[in-house]
């Protein structure tokens, strides 16, 4: 009965295997058929596998040859649906999927499987190059067969030039690391397009704001040029933000593929290559920077010694990796190592600071004493090493010469007494001197002992003056076996 309601139905059993055709058996042949496709040639070997398959739905329904091995895709169908559309005035180059399902009834193919008939369609388009739209959107790549249905539809495209196609699959592998089959067929521009604007989409905004970033901080960077402009690397961002802005202002799969070819830049692929792919890695170098290290490292260079020639070199690097293409040198582990290298200079700069010893002004530093000559004074005090003795005798005062108080130690108590004071007859005083603050107490003795003399020079011209030293007993007031007397002689 079927058989004579739809003469031209397809027996896909001719053995009366009573086995249904199921949509996975469709997807299968539809899947041979496209890689027969992928290369012009209309041929592939089939899997023995899927051998008897591919055979049971091509042949019925007249897509092709398979023998036991090779499939050949047949053109009849192009020109079968193709001679329809032109024998219908309002087509244009948008072919609705109702409406090709409509002219495959009026070939006499009526009452086929909604799956069956959408294999066909999906067959004319790869054998017609169309491309796959829906609401009148390009789409990336064909729908799935059960998906086929009211709103999709074929067009037919304008091609880029065979030229203009491997300059554009030579840019995208470099710059995109993407790739596509080279024959020139409008599913492989449309399949090229796709796979490059899924990776701009992905790394425009990296990108900007990396470059915004560098922009921002290039004086601490040491980038040349306004806002670093003249450093390589900001010229390959510059170069990456501009090929993403290009390509993704137009949604047609041939324009997309003309600008991919045609956008001349004055750095290499390559370095355009680099800069977007480690955009996002770069962006969270930059952001995790704090900047007033690079002022530190800065101050620390200043400095003359070894830690300054480390920051000088940590400098360095940073510097030339800011300023370097991304594929010559990577921004990420010069920034990365930052903080760590600061904080070990300063660490270093602290410990040189505590280990070394106070330095004095030379203006903040008191004058040396004038050394007494040694006709001038003779030690009266005690002489070297000590020995105990006795307290000296006071001796008279010397009129007109006042004493002085006792002056302080180093611990803040009396570094040497005084006891009696000169007198005019020449006889001094005696000054007494603790042994626990010996260098104190006798620098000042023989400070005030200079000036007494010389005091009673002035008022005895002609005298000389004799110094000696007695030691003294602890606790006992008597002097020792050094004994000594200081007087003036005339």
């Amino acid at each position: 009965m079927f058989a004579a309601r739809y003469p031209r139905h397809p027996d896909f059993d001719p053995r009366g295997s009573r086995k249904a055709i199921t949509p996975r058996d469709l997807r299968t042949a539809l899947e041979w058929i496209g890689r027969a496709m992928e290369d012009g040639s209309r041929r592939v070997v089939v899997d023995s596998h899927h051998l008897q398959t591919v055979r049971r739905i091509v042949h019925p329904l007249g897509l092709g040859e398979v023998h036991d091995g090779p499939l050949t895709v047949a053109n009849d169908w192009r020109l079968r649906i193709n001679k329809k559309a032109a024998e219908s005035p309002e087509t244009g180059r948008d072919l609705a999927v109702e409406t090709i399902r409509g002219w495959l009834a009026e070939l006499g193919y009526e009452g086929l499987d909604r799956n069956v008939a959408n294999l066909v369609i999906a067959v004319y388009a790869l054998l017609d190059d169309r491309t796959w739209i829906y609401q009148t959107t390009p789409l990336p790549q064909a729908p799935e067969l059960e998906r086929i249905g009211p709103g999709y539809g074929l067009r037919a495209v304008a091609l880029p030039g065979e030229e203009t196609f491997a300059a554009a699959l030579r840019r995208a592998g470099t710059v995109f690391g993407q790739s596509a089959s080279p024959v020139l067929f409008a599913r492989n521009v449309a399949r090229l397009a796709s796979r490059v604007r899924e990776v701009a989409e992905e790394h425009r905004t990296a990108l900007a704001e990396a470059r915004a970033l560098l922009q921002t901080q290039a004086a601490r960077l040491g980038l040349d040029g306004p806002g670093g402009a003249d450093a390589p690397r900001m010229r390959s961002m510059k170069a990456a933000a501009d090929l993403v802005a290009r390509l993704l202002r137009t949604d047609d799969p041939t324009l997309f593929t003309e600008e991919l070819a045609g956008a001349a830049y004055e750095v290499g692929d390559e370095e355009i290559g680099a800069a977007l792919k480690h955009a996002p890695e770069v962006l969270e170098a930059l952001r995790a920077t704090d900047w007033t290290l690079l002022d530190t490292l800065r101050e620390l260079a200043e400095r003359g010694d070894g830690v300054g020639e480390r920051a000088r070199g940590q400098l360095d690097a940073v510097v030339r990796a800011a300023g370097s293409h991304e594929r010559d040198e990577s921004l990420v582990p010069a920034l990365g190592g930052l903080h760590g290298s600061v904080m070990a200079l300063m660490r270093e700069a602290t410990r040189l600071a505590q280990a070394a010893p106070p330095v004095t002004p030379p203006d903040a530093r008191p004058p040396a004493p004038a050394r007494p000559d040694a006709d001038d004074v003779r030690l009266t005090e005690h002489g070297t090493p000590p020995v105990p003795g006795t307290p000296v005798p006071a001796a008279p005062a010397t009129p007109g010469v006042p004493a002085e108080p006792a002056r302080p130690g180093a611990d803040g108590g009396p570094a040497r007494q005084r006891e009696g004071s000169g007198t005019e007859s020449g006889s001094g005083r005696a000054y007494l001197i603790e042994p626990t603050r010996l260098e104190t107490g006798l620098a000042d003795t023989l400070a005030d002992l200079g000036a007494e003399i010389r005091g009673f020079l002035t008022a005895h011209p002609g005298s000389r003056v004799r110094v000696s030293w007695q030691a003294v007993e602890p606790g006992t007031g008597e002097t020792g076996d050094g004994t000594g007397a200081a007087g003036a002689e005339h």
